[in-house]
């Protein structure tokens, strides 16, 4: 096995290791969740899928032919139960309460709603359990059922009816068959075809309505009738209804508008036609008929088949109402699954012009506290896994599994980046995200991100494995420019980030402008640090390892190793006085620092530093060290105690500038450009050797996350 790939594989074992140290370090800027302290007299219920809402569910078994004794059905029974014990008990729950939920598939009707009166209390919580040997999936999809086989297109295909779907009561864009996630049928199997012009909007935030391609990639007298033209676009995806193609123009019609104008060379396939449905494990659904057409893959029989749609929204949802100090508490997931939700884009929305951020998720908040999700699994979703909404304080999601999303894993606080008209109660703050793995998502909407805050403070995103999206892995942010915002002492760190933009199998790049870690306007006291961040890649710009967008003021970043990033290790748009210390950048494809023309222009303007690096280590073998150079690239930013080193050993220039003219700029005075003595570049080992220069200039390599310490 390569050493990249057991680095890959190993690295939550690396992270795990460190989470005691992660949260003692943090606690100065964090107030931990409290922990409930359990009672003798705990009461405990039992659910089962073999049981019965008439039981008391007080007893695991069936018995008395299940009149008396027995396990619940469902979980929303044992919800109720608990809800009337709490009142008889005047609103205070007096013991604490179990809900042990055995192995199975729960599919439920409607979402799981909890509100206030479904609170624990400190020392009286409510846990609701998974059998962590075979843990209950909690489903919001439906078994398609009534399978015919039939020819379709020369193939063998199996069919069913729907008349949910015919009568316009139920739409699903996902589907999984024998638990493996199956998709629509596609045009081109693989790859994407390119947009060949359009016409002028006079502004990039003008969507269009039709573009023109290339019509010979297109096959010819095809019913595109109910076929979606899913168009990559800058940093995000537009999804458009196909209302006519003319093949004699080569140019695409559609109902709605893209999220923003289109540019020539902007990646596009299309989907959902019965025509192209030509390849094992396609589906395709019409909808006029509620007609759902599956070409079965070798080995599958119609006999054994189990496909399951989604059809709610959510799996999970807490109103609580922060506003009225009616927060939902202390309550306890754990060992659950949650899969086989679903979300539609409303009719006239083709997309989102950030994260994907209007999406809904099966696990949905509003007003929570001291609330804890622990080794869940969410996965087989369309949507996000996670919501944490407004009013949502000193809740916890560790050593989670989240993937095979259709959009991200966790976004907590505001969805849009405008600053919001909130009161202080409906802020969502002091959450802490540690030790979860998120990865294989953006598979319906991959503009999503793994982890989001917006307009949220004093976080802890910790020791998580984040990898395999389109987009950005982990993003904090605030709002545009220098403007005033909730995002403050948030702090991510010991992260392991790789395979983001382009995936370990090799799909991909198709978006622009992301990074391993984002942030978005001032957050003072936020703290990006200790972070594995790895292979990055942007399509055509915007690959970066750490990127501080607009505004970006007030940010420390240090001890993270960065690097194989496609346009940069580091990128500022613009912002003020951050601190960039530290830290490892190497091996950045086209540039090792991108800083934004707009910062060079502010900056001046108001006479500000906008940067400031100090003992890092900078090596590389191919671009440029600063990207969007000016005729002084030294402009209001401070560089000191830094190694530089070429692999290739050309001539390092900032800019225009030699090392000698850089340096009488004012800059990297007590700097060195030489060999930094990493173990071996080649097995991507960023150790130092004891006799390192850096170590001279101040560099402490021990707190640097490197691939051999994953294989620890």
């Amino acid at each position: 096995m390569e050493r990249r790939t057991f680095c890959t594989l190993i690295g939550l074992s690396f992270l795990a290791s460190i989470a005691t140290r992660i949260i003692e370090q943090s606690k100065h800027n964090l107030i931990a969740v409290e922990k409930p302290i359990p009672s003798t007299n705990t009461i405990t219920y039992y659910v089962s899928p073999s049981g019965d809402d008439r039981c008391s569910g007080l007893s695991p078994q069936a018995s008395n032919s299940c009149r008396t004794e027995g396990p619940f059905k469902t979980i929303e029974k044992a919800r109720d139960t608990v809800r009337r014990l709490k009142q008889q008990q005047g609103g205070i729950l007096q013991q604490p309460i179990k809900i042990l939920i055995s192995g199975g598939t729960y599919f439920l009707e409607r979402p799981i709603e909890l509100t206030f009166q479904d609170s624990g209390a400190a020392k009286t919580p409510i846990y609701y359990l998974g059998d962590p040997q075979n843990k209950p999936v909690i489903s919001g999809g439906k078994i398609i059922k009534g399978w015919q086989q039939e020819t379709v297109n020369g193939k063998t295909a199996w069919t069913v009816t729907i008349p949910e779907v015919k009568n316009g009561q139920w739409y699903f864009q996902q589907l999984w068959v024998n638990g493996t996630r199956r998709y629509r049928s596609r045009y081109p199997k693989r790859g994407y075809l390119k947009i060949k012009s359009v016409e002028e909007t006079g502004d990039w935030q003008d969507g269009h309505k039709s573009f023109q391609f290339d019509s010979n990639r297109l096959p010819q007298g095809i019913n595109w009738s109910q076929a979606e033209a899913v168009v990559l676009n800058r940093w995000i995806e537009s999804r458009l209804p196909v209302s006519k193609i003319d093949e004699r123009q080569g140019k695409i019609f559609s109902t709605k508008k893209t999220v923003f104008s289109l540019d020539p060379n902007d990646l596009f396939y299309l989907e959902n036609a019965l025509a192209i449905l030509e390849h094992p494990g396609e589906w395709f659904l019409d909808r006029d008929r509620g007609k759902l057409y599956y070409l079965p893959l070798p080995g599958e029989r119609i006999e054994t088949i189990e496909a399951i749609a989604p059809y709610l929204e959510n799996t999970l949802v807490f109103r609580g109402e922060a506003t009225k100090n009616r927060y939902i508490q202390y309550l306890k997931f754990q060992n659950l699954v949650f899969s086989h939700t679903n979300w539609l884009l409303p009719p006239e929305l083709a997309g989102f012009v950030q994260n994907a951020y209007g999406v809904s998720a099966t696990i949905a908040a509003n007003g929570i506290k001291y609330c804890n999700w622990e080794s869940c699994t969410v996965t087989k979703i369309g949507n996000y896994a996670f919501e944490l909404m407004r009013g949502c304080q000193h809740n916890q999601i560790t050593n989670c599994k989240l993937h095979d999303l259709g959009a991200g894993g966790i976004k907590v606080g505001e969805r849009k980046t405008d600053m919001p008209n909130i009161s202080t109660l409906e802020v969502s703050h002091h959450n802490r995200i540690i030790s979860n793995e998120v990865f294989n998502g953006g598979r319906f909407f991959p503009s999503a991100v793994g982890i989001r805050t917006v307009h949220s403070h004093n976080n802890l995103i910790a020791n998580n494995h984040v990898h395999d999206l389109y987009y950005t892995a982990i993003s904090v942010r605030g709002t545009w420019g220098f403007g005033k915002t909730n995002a403050y002492q948030n702090i991510v760190e010991h992260n392991n980030i790789h395979h983001i933009g382009k995936l370990a199998n090799g799909e991909g790049p198709i978006l622009s402008d992301m990074g391993g870690v984002y942030t978005l306007g001032r957050q003072d006291g936020t703290v990006i640090r200790g972070n594995l961040i790895r292979d990055v890649s942007g399509i055509y710009y915007g690959g970066w390892g750490v990127y501080l967008d607009e505004g970006s003021t007030n940010i420390v970043v240090e001890n993270n190793l960065v690097y194989r990033c496609r346009h940069g290790c580091f990128s500022l748009h613009f912002g003020k006085e951050n601190i960039i210390r530290n830290n490892i950048f190497a091996f950045g494809e086209e540039y090792q620092i991108y800083r934004g023309q707009r910062d060079y222009a502010t900056a001046q303007q108001e006479q500000y530093v906008s940067l400031r690096f100090e003992r890092n280590i900078f090596c590389w073998n191919s671009g440029i060290f600063i990207g969007k150079a000016v005729e002084d690239p030294s402009v209001n930013i401070a560089f000191d105690y830094n190694l530089y080193w070429s692999a290739d050993e050309v001539e390092i220039k900032f800019g225009d500038l030699s090392w000698n003219q850089w340096r009488k700029s004012g800059q990297d005075f007590n700097s060195q450009i030489a060999n930094p003595l990493f173990v071996s570049l080649e097995e991507d080992d960023f150790r130092l050797a004891p006799n390192s220069p850096a170590i001279e200039l101040g560099f402490n390599p021990n707190v640097i996350p490197t691939c051999h310490q994953l294989n620890v």
